[in-house]
């Protein structure tokens, strides 16, 4: 291989190595706890001693891997559903209380989803509720055993907005072409958060049930929204030293064939 033919393919290499750019959205949380719930074998207790303490979450949703959807419809209203498929590693995500951070376990299987909802006065129900909402959830979890335990942890958050006189509030409209990162906007104060553990019974295949959580639970008195796709990219040193490589080999390549 010619010298000239090297340089070229180390400069399109470096390109090639160069990450592409996702469409990431970071949100960072602050409040305080509100109780914990145990859930077990349907024995329920609440416990308040943490009540008042103050906690900080962040994790970063790219809206990029949202890949499936499904659309229902009730006299209520619309909901739709955005999820990933499986991915090899969690999402960026931290939480802390008091500010000691919490440990969220990690498992093989990793996803987050997002659900929205459109709500709608059903008709004849004069009295009945209208909000829409926005909730996500972030899932590490086992692969199920076709019988035994498989262990899940979980985060998410929920946003809605409650309508007057039974008009549907403008938050979500599902009836006009949307994208998944302008409905990732979150009202307030109506926003809760939870943290916590699941432990699934599994009797067969695909059917686990979960006989055991353990969550915290969290009013926001804050939350920011970043859009990560608005900040510039860095290349790494690895791929400006390809790209660098790639232009000086390319630069003699072309002075060696003058020379000739």
């Amino acid at each position: 291989m010619s010298k000239r033919i090297y340089a070229v393919a180390a400069f399109f290499a470096a390109v090639i190595s160069t990450p592409v750019l996702a469409i990431p959205i970071a949100f960072d949380f602050s409040g305080v706890v509100t109780r914990r719930t145990i859930n077990d074998h349907s024995n329920f207790s609440e416990d308040f001693s943490q009540q008042g303490q103050s906690f900080t979450a962040r994790v970063v949703i790219d809206t990029g891997l949202l890949t499936s959807s499904q659309l229902s419809t009730s006299p209520g209203g619309s909901g739709l559903w955005l999820g990933t498929p499986l991915l090899p590693a969690p999402v960026d995500f931290s939480i802390s209380v008091n500010g000691s951070a919490l440990t969220m376990p990690v498992y093989e299987q990793n996803m987050f989803g997002v659900t929205v909802q459109d709500g709608r006065l059903p008709p004849g129900c004069s009295v009945c509720g209208v909000a829409d909402s926005v909730s996500y959830m972030l899932r590490s979890q086992q692969a199920a055993p076709l019988v035994g335990q498989q262990l899940a942890s979980t985060f998410s958050f929920l946003g809605y907005e409650v309508g007057s006189n039974g008009v549907s509030p403008s938050y979500v409209d599902l009836g006009v072409p949307f994208s998944a990162d302008s409905l990732l906007t979150i009202p307030l104060p109506n926003l809760t958060l939870q943290f916590g553990s699941t432990i699934f019974d599994c009797e067969g295949l695909n059917l686990c049930f979960a006989n055991y959580t353990n969550t915290l639970w969290f009013s926001a008195s804050s939350v920011t929204r970043t859009d990560l796709s608005q900040v510039s990219s860095v290349p790494e040193p690895g791929t400006l030293g390809l790209i660098a490589a790639g232009l000086l080999g390319a630069g003699l390549a072309r002075r060696r064939s003058r020379a000739a």
